[in-house]
């Protein structure tokens, strides 16, 4: 039966669905209808107020309907609500109250004013707003990006752990920092195990750095050699491949290694060789 992987969703993708599900308002139709009913709250409370503001000439709506509808809609639909509560309350407010012939200084003070507080509480939202936006996207970009690293931890174990060749890492002071099952069924005592499962990090009981690691490391080529090995069921023949492990900077900091059962091979070779010398 085939595998077949999952299809996967880019960090941005991610961002988006997470800034979808924490917006309740996240439709064009919901976001307009939001607006409106904050608009028309704002205007409703400023008529109720009419009484007590009336003498100041305060406009008071806009620069509480548009932040409000910045936080909820964003910047475009704050100020068109600014716009459209302000005409408003310009209509319904300043113009009804204003003696013919008194003076304008009033109403343009006040509508300055209201001007300043509505494009302040605007700014202020929309850069808040922004802010806790990129916040998530840069969360959700942490958190797929964390996934897909411990996704390609549980292949690579799962891929050296099925290996029937040996697999290792060794440390700088020759200690096994990194072993698969193969290894740790043929080389129990070599090592020791960590806090993970098969295939995690193991401490080495017995460092040891081999003539073959000492040249890896120094000059740092990879080298290809055949070696056998006494274990409790009869000698076993390697071919084994050993490399640098270096870091960021380039410097070498283990030897890793790839060793490959050839005992059979090695056997009959062997026989092989012995009855031609026979005839």
């Amino acid at each position: 039966m085939a595998f077949t992987s999952p299809p996967r969703r880019s960090a941005v993708d991610i961002a988006s669905s997470t800034d979808e599900s924490a917006a309740p308002w996240a439709s064009p139709v919901r976001r307009t209808a939001l607006a409106i009913a904050i608009s028309v709250a704002a205007l409703a409370a400023r008529w109720i107020l009419d009484p007590i503001l009336a003498p100041y000439q305060l406009y008071i709506a806009p620069a509480f309907a548009s932040p409000l509808v910045t936080y909820w809609c964003g910047a475009g639909a704050g100020w068109l609500t600014f716009v459209v509560t302000t005409t408003a309350s310009i209509v319904l407010f300043v113009v009804p109250h204003h003696q013919p012939g008194a003076s304008l200084v009033g109403p343009v003070v006040a509508g300055l004013l209201n001007a300043a507080a509505s494009t302040v509480g605007i700014l202020i939202i929309d850069a808040l707003v922004r802010s806790r936006r990129e916040a998530q996207r840069q969360a959700a970009s942490a958190m797929a990006a964390e996934a897909r690293a411990r996704r390609r931890d549980t292949y690579l174990r799962e891929f050296i752990d099925h290996t029937p060749a040996m697999m290792y890492v060794k440390d700088l002071d020759g200690r096994y920092v990194l072993v698969n099952n193969r290894f740790g069924t043929l080389f129990p005592d070599c090592v020791e195990e960590g806090s993970g499962r098969s295939g995690g990090e193991r401490r080495a009981g017995r460092p040891h750095r081999s003539e073959v690691d000492e040249t890896v490391m120094e000059t740092g080529r990879s080298e290809t050699y055949e070696e056998t090995v006494p274990l409790p069921d009869g000698p076993r023949t390697w071919v084994s491949c050993k490399f640098p492990i270096v870091d960021d900077d380039g410097r070498t900091i283990g030897v890793g290694g790839v060793s490959t059962d050839v005992t059979e091979r090695h056997n009959a070779r062997a026989d092989l060789e012995r009855r031609e010398h026979v005839l």
